[in-house]
């Protein structure tokens, strides 16, 4: 059986358009959006309120990999 520790753990590889390689990682963060909502509520029906999604916030996209 051969020594590889690399094929002991998970990893991706992340390419960007236009920019090319970013490399080998094991973990990323940060992958998630909000949205701010507006609420309208509708002249006729009193009942009911439109919710339309605003501007997009993101979070910063964080990569890890660990250093030998």
């Amino acid at each position: 059986m051969a020594d590889h520790p690399h094929a002991q753990s998970l990893r991706f590889r992340v390419k960007i358009d236009g920019d090319g390689d970013l490399g080998n990682w094991s973990k990323c963060d940060g992958l998630s959006v909000e949205y701010d909502v507006f609420e309208y509520k509708e002249g006729g029906e009193n009942a009911f309120i439109h919710r339309i999604p605003g501007r997009a916030k993101y979070q910063n996209v964080k990569l890890t990999r660990p250093v030998n």
